[in-house]
């Protein structure tokens, strides 16, 4: 894809936080939007931050949840809007917490939000943007896509589904005009689900995994569509040397997380408590 201006992007999650973010981006490069969320009024907001800047803005009230109307959800899209050009999967949740203190329906819902809700938008989208010859598809991953998330386990292991997801179609699709890119940030300081769980906590990452902000995802994102780019790391430290050489060095690897990770991921998790 060539550029984003005059484009139409479908964004979810799109009521506060990093889809706000997202939002004002793609509005200052000049796309249309159609903001995806449950929170009807933080849409409003977000879609008056869009039409501030010029842009069009179309406020579509969906849970994500309900994986059973995401097929409506898409063909609604495509109604109002009259196309979608690109998709950004940025809803998700992110719960820092012990396994076994996960409620079932927790599970289900992480499961539903992070990963089935983007696979089923995408198969209702895809054959919208072959039949038109463009397209591209955003996947919001996560570095604990490639190393062991304690105290994030569900979390983790959605966005390693989600990164696998994007990286087989971005090769199933090669050359038939619909890219696919996943982008993988660290922890996002400043904006975010992260951010919301450590306000006023004093947590900061530790210098060993690094961080990320939300104006860096944001440009990789856009960096992604605009050069068919299938796989992105945004993070203050370069971790995917350490994750290659932690899948050949499993117990090294593990070791790392164990001592270096999965204490302050504790602490994240009894912080989500409070």
């Amino acid at each position: 894809m060539d550029t984003i201006r005059d484009r139409v992007v479908l964004l979810t999650g799109a009521s506060r936080g990093m889809g706000r973010v997202f939002a004002v981006a793609f509005a200052r490069a000049g796309a249309d939007l159609v903001l995806v969320a449950r929170d009807a009024a933080g849409l409003e907001s977000c879609a008056a931050e869009v039409r501030a800047l010029g842009r069009v803005a179309h406020v579509l009230p969906a849970d994500l949840g309900d994986t059973a109307s995401l097929a409506g959800v898409a063909a609604r899209a495509i109604q109002i809007a009259g196309r979608i050009d690109v998709v950004v999967h940025n809803a998700g949740i992110e719960p820092f917490i012990r396994f076994e203190e996960i409620a079932p329906a927790t599970l289900e819902q992480v499961v539903a939000v992070n990963f089935t809700a983007p696979a089923v938008l995408t198969h209702a989208l895809v054959p919208h943007m072959l039949a038109r010859g463009s397209g591209h598809v955003v996947f919001l991953g996560s570095t604990s896509s490639l190393f062991a998330a304690p105290y994030a386990a569900l979390y983790g292991a959605t966005k390693s589904a989600v990164s696998g997801l994007s990286r087989s179609l971005s090769a199933e699709f090669s050359g038939r005009g619909v890219g696919f890119s996943v982008i993988q940030p660290g922890f996002v300081v400043g904006t975010g689900m992260f951010a919301d769980v450590v306000a006023g906590k004093g947590l900061t990452p530790p210098a060993a995994i690094g961080s990320t902000t939300s104006d860096a995802v944001v440009a990789a994102t856009i960096d992604a569509i605009l050069r068919d780019r299938p796989d992105v790391i945004v993070n203050s430290v370069p971790v995917g040397g350490g994750a290659g050489l932690a899948r050949m060095l499993p117990g090294v690897g593990m070791a790392f997380m164990r001592k270096a990770v999965a204490p302050f991921m504790a602490k994240l998790a009894d912080a989500s408590k409070r």
